[in-house]
Formats: C-alpha cells, structure tokens, sequence
C-alpha cells in the first residue's frame, strides 16, 4: 500500500500544478493587465470625506461596454490645509 499512497500524492501534486498553471493563464487572458484609468482619492480634508476623481486613459464607449475595468488607485493626502 505504500507505493500506491506516493504515486496517489504524486497525481495529486502534479494535478495542483497543472491546475494552478492553466488558471493563471486564463485568468490573464481574461483579466487585462492594462488598466483603463486612474482613480485618484483625495483624502487631504480630514473634515470631509474622501474626494474620488476619474482619469480615464481609454474612450468611456469603450469602459461602458465592460462589466468590469481596472483602475490605477492614487491616495493623494498630501496637500496642506493652511
């Protein structure tokens, strides 16, 4: 029983592989690596909350017809409020 448990272990660590490869794949050719924008968070006005401002780097024809869009996230919270 000893060699069937290592060859069983064996096929199931090659299939994890396999099957962590193959999700990656379509995962990258589902998601695209490019994103369709900025998003910039104005978070410098600690009495108001959080401003949210789009830059989009594609037509918004082209954003519209997604389900979903990635976006580059900016924090800016630098500015001075004297």
């Amino acid at each position: 029983m000893g060699w069937e448990f290592t060859l069983l272990f064996v096929a199931l660590a090659i299939g994890i592989v396999v099957g962590v490869l193959i999700g990656r794949k379509l995962y990258k050719n589902t998601k695209a690596d490019e994103t369709q924008g900025i998003l910039n968070v104005d978070c410098s006005d600690p009495a108001d909350g959080p401003y949210l401002y789009l830059e989009l780097t594609v037509p918004i024809a082209e954003v519209a017809d997604h389900k979903q869009v990635m976006f580059d996230v900016h924090i800016i919270s630098d500015i001075s409020q004297k």
